[in-house]
């Protein structure tokens, strides 16, 4: 190498620090790539597929923009973009791919078209701006097959960005640099002979047998590639009937272009390598310019020689800065946390637009969270683009079930049928605060909404059901108690009752009885009477008939005090029974001269 080429090399490490330390204050402008639009039909519209051709276009966009000043908003990105838009990726020219810009949020567009013309296809490119519809540049690139309008596809699409990275500080180095790391494609070979092959003269093998080894010799050429090519000339140098001698000199050349491309990169490779190496440990280079040097290399060479890519990171000053390096390596490669972490590590210096790329890449590789955060940010932003672009990244997170995204679009949504359904959707997503206006107007689930809310975190509410549940309770508690209080008294009269039936049937018994014992009483009492008035009269035969007749007087009038006696206890026991409640306090008792009662009668 020499000294003068060192320098020129080592001079566009410097002049990248230059060009990402200067435009680390501004967001990256947003570049998409538009599907090719194809008049080819048939075949013809198969063989030369103009979605692979736009991939294309968006590999050499990712390759040669610096992603410092440029990022490239993804397919899969856009189709979400427009389809919030309400709107579809059709083919169009002119102002339709301007507006289909400003609809996704970009501020260049690229469109192309393919088109046969005089046996070439000929595919036309063309850079806009969306502010003003403007076109900056067009190429056009031309070939007679598949593999080679390809090859010239990717070599054009290059020089449609010159104008753009002339006017960056460090553009004319990168677009270098990019060119240098830039392999050629090769074509593939199946091995089978081809038509001329076929009316090979036996006789004179020795080119079919070159062929072969040369086949082989294809196998590793992307690592040996002067092998192969030395190999394929020795077919085409065959003397004699030789039908390969046109496709071998081909193929030759190609390996012989192949190489020399190789050779460059594996120099430019080592010399960026080694200026990366000096540079990183370097103190007074700020570590996010560091980190997008790293990126940018990674992007180039990451694919070759990832081992290297992870030593570097181990050469970054401060150390401390190592983790954001490898943040920034997992982003480039679409690792969504990643993204999401170089995001929140960018509020905290008070990057507001780093940090904002870094959500809208992580929204991007599928985290719906970055998405709600950015549209959270962007929705409310000073300029029609930004709110757009936070709209669209809240439409991306409701869609997920982010209910915060949801409530912020409902929020803004005239269509009241449009914010009802999102504002369901929010409470659906864990929003406290929609569950809580829906139960607002919809008394028939205000409960189930209000118990949503608690659930998903709203404390007043949760205060609020667990009171209204504490007063619920002690009003059942009280009701209850009242109940049981009143069953207990019901069930006290109605014992109640039946015990002073009880007492009165008793009673009415034991005044029967006493009845039967007065009517006996008084039989006894008159037979006893009679008795001794027969006893007055005389006239008895012998003493032992006046005994007999003395005795049974005195039987008598015996039998009549018993009965009288207890006539009357009768009598007034069942009187008291029949008279008194439960729990009087009486008291009978017989005395000489008849009976005596006493006690409280309820």
């Amino acid at each position: 190498m020499q000294p003068g080429e060192k320098r020129n090399r080592a001079s566009w490490f410097f002049a990248a620090v230059l060009c990402i330390g200067t435009s680390a204050a501004a967001a990256p402008q947003r570049i998409i790539v538009l599907e090719l639009s194809s008049d080819l039909k048939g075949t013809e519209r198969k063989e030369i597929d103009a979605a692979y051709l736009t991939d294309r276009v968006r590999d050499v966009t990712l390759a040669v923009m610096p992603r410092s000043e440029y990022y490239l908003i993804d397919k899969e990105n856009m189709l979400v973009l427009l389809k919030a838009s309400g709107k579809s990726l059709a083919d169009c020219e002119g102002e339709c791919e301007v507006d289909t810009g400003r609809r996704v949020g970009a501020d260049l567009v690229v469109s192309g078209t393919i088109r046969k013309f005089a046996g070439q296809y000929k595919i036309a490119l063309r850079l806009s701006e969306t502010a003003d519809g403007s076109a900056i540049n067009s190429v056009l690139a031309s070939g007679d097959n598949a593999s080679a309008v390809e090859e010239d596809l990717k070599r054009v699409a290059a020089r449609l960005f010159e104008p753009l990275l002339k006017k960056s500080t460090g553009g004319a180095a990168l677009l270098q640099m990019t060119q240098g790391v830039s392999l050629p494609a090769v074509s593939q070979l199946t091995g089978n002979l081809t038509s001329e092959g076929k009316g090979l003269d036996l006789s004179n093998t020795d080119a079919l047998v070159a062929r072969d080894r040369a086949l082989e010799m294809d196998k590793s050429g992307k690592e040996h590639p002067d092998d192969a090519a030395k190999a394929w000339q020795a077919v085409a140098d065959v003397p004699g009937s030789n039908p390969f001698r046109k496709e071998a000199a081909g193929r030759a050349g190609e390996w012989r272009a192949f190489a020399d491309k190789k050779n460059a990169y594996d120099k430019q490779l080592a010399s960026d390598t080694g200026n990366l190496r000096k540079l990183l440990p370097l103190r007074s280079v700020p570590p996010e310019v560091k980190i997008q040097l790293l990126v940018e290399y990674a992007r180039r060479y990451g694919a070759d020689s990832p081992n290297t890519v992870e030593q570097l990171v181990d050469l970054v000053q401060p150390p401390d800065a190592r983790s954001d390096a490898s943040a920034a390596l997992r982003c480039e490669s679409k690792d969504a946390s990643s993204c999401l972490s170089l995001a929140r590590a960018a509020l905290g210096r008070g990057d507001t637009a780093g940090a904002m790329d870094s959500f809208d890449r992580a929204c991007a590789a599928g985290s719906t969270e970055a998405c709600e955060e950015l549209g959270m940010r962007m929705a409310g932003g000073s300029t029609e683009r930004d709110r757009f672009r936070g709209s669209t990244a809240l439409e991306k997170a409701c869609s997920a079930g982010r209910g915060a995204a949801c409530a912020k679009l409902a929020s803004t949504e005239r269509d009241p049928a449009k914010a009802a359904r999102l504002t369901e959707e929010a409470c659906n997503g864990r929003d406290a605060a929609s569950c809580l206006r829906l139960a607002s107007k919809d008394p028939a689930r205000a409960a189930q909404l209000r118990r949503k809310a608690c659930d998903f975190g709203d404390q007043p509410t949760c205060a609020a059901i667990r009171a209204e549940e504490e007063r619920a309770t002690a009003a059942r508690v009280a009701a209850e108690n009242k109940a049981q209080a009143e069953q207990a008294a019901r069930e006290r009269a109605q014992v109640a009752s039946r015990e002073r039936q009880s007492r009165r049937n008793t009673g009415w018994l034991l005044d029967g009885v006493g009845a039967a014992s007065a009517a006996a009483f008084g039989f006894f009492l008159y037979s006893g009477s009679k008795q001794n008035d027969t006893i007055k009269a005389g006239g008895f035969a012998t003493r032992a008939d006046l005994q007999s007749a003395v005795d049974k007087g005195k039987t008598y009038n015996k039998i009549a005090i018993v009965t009288g006696v207890a006539s009357a206890a009768l009598i007034g026991v069942g009187t008291i029974l029949v008279l008194s409640n439960s729990g009087s306090d009486v008291q009978v008792a017989a005395v000489p001269s008849g009976l005596v009662i006493a006690g409280r009668f309820p």
